[in-house]
């Protein structure tokens, strides 16, 4: 399974999230995009089977542009990073139907467990 990740900056927080999700792959199999724009170019072209995508949005305004690209979202498993917990800010987050969410300034251990439960749950293994 590709793992798809979307971190704008490069925080300690991307870093932390970066990292974290890096050690959950099992092949290390993970591309990772730094602009919207190329993260749009790259959802674009075809994958094979089903791909994981975990977007980190810093910032509501990061949100609003992710939400932008809902239609292209579609076919991925996505695991989303909130900026925070506000009733506005999970609302647009759903949009997205993502498979799962998290708060930025949380630590990362279940976006890692949900991680590693995908990819086994998408693997030929079980």
């Amino acid at each position: 399974m590709k793992t798809i990740l979307y971190l704008s900056s490069k925080s300690e927080t991307a870093d932390r999230l970066e990292d974290s999700i890096h050690m959950a792959l099992p092949n290390g199999d993970m591309e990772t995009y730094h602009t919207l724009e190329s993260l749009s170019h790259r959802l674009r072209q075809p994958l094979l089977g089903r791909s994981l995508l975990v977007l980190l949005a810093e910032s509501e305004k990061e949100l609003d542009a992710m939400v932008e690209l809902a239609g292209l979202l579609d076919s991925f498993i996505i695991i989303l990073v909130l900026p925070n917990s506000d009733r506005l800010t999970i609302s647009k987050a759903h949009t997205l139907k993502p498979r799962f969410f998290a708060i930025m300034n949380e630590d990362f251990k279940d976006v890692v467990l949900v991680v590693k439960n995908i990819i086994y749950q998408n693997s030929d293994i079980h």
